[in-house]
């Protein structure tokens, strides 16, 4: 089984709203990190961190599949005032791993599609005021996705705003399948196909 790894900030937070939201959708080597032209050092060091990155085409993540390479590529981050930490990430969508549970802190389980965004952090839309006349007073002018997650799963979310059970993980995406299908317009922002990531804390 291949564990991927990505470089993490140490601050979880992408907005002004307080989280202690742990998953991948967040501020990272390769997320909400801008880069200005420059800045040639950390634009070059941006750029041999993408060359590291799988060549197979069945591997469109960020992933770097070599610890050794990962915590490298930290260290030369650290050097240009970017520090940044290692996450591992177990794709455990068809079955539960714990191949790392006894080497490092388990962070709890988010569930992504290929681009990382998480369900469990995209709001979703706003309801137009047309379909809103349809919903229930405490539903409208609400993120509609967001709305019926927090409802069913917030009770579920640990201290890094992460599920600790993988059946919790699969609850939550067929739920938000039979919600898709009743109203498509909940969330337009994923592909179809979403992964369930066990995730790590490792120290550098």
């Amino acid at each position: 089984m291949k564990i991927g790894y990505l470089l993490m900030g140490k601050d979880h937070s992408t907005s002004k709203i307080k989280s202690n939201y742990k998953g991948v959708f967040r501020y990272g080597a390769f997320r909400f990190n801008p880069i200005s032209n420059e800045n040639k050092e950390e634009l070059e060091l941006f750029m041999k961190h993408v060359n590291l990155l799988p060549n197979d085409k069945s591997e469109e993540n960020d992933f770097l599949y070599d610890m050794d390479i990962a915590k490298d590529l930290i260290k030369e981050y650290k050097k240009i005032g970017k520090d940044f930490y290692l996450m591992a990430c177990i794709d455990v969508s068809e079955k539960d791993e714990s191949i790392l549970d006894s080497q490092y802190k388990f962070l709890g389980y988010d569930i992504c599609d290929r681009a990382f965004q998480s369900l469990l952090r995209i709001e979703g839309y706003k309801p137009t005021n047309k379909f809103s006349q349809d919903l229930p007073d405490d539903i409208e002018d609400k993120y509609l996705l967001n709305f019926a997650h927090t409802k069913l799963f917030s009770d579920l979310l640990n201290e890094n705003e992460l599920l600790n059970s993988h059946l919790e993980a699969k609850a939550l995406i067929q739920e938000r399948e039979l919600l898709i299908k009743k109203h498509p317009e909940f969330d337009t922002i994923h592909t179809d196909i979403f992964y369930i990531y066990k995730l790590y804390e490792i120290s550098n």
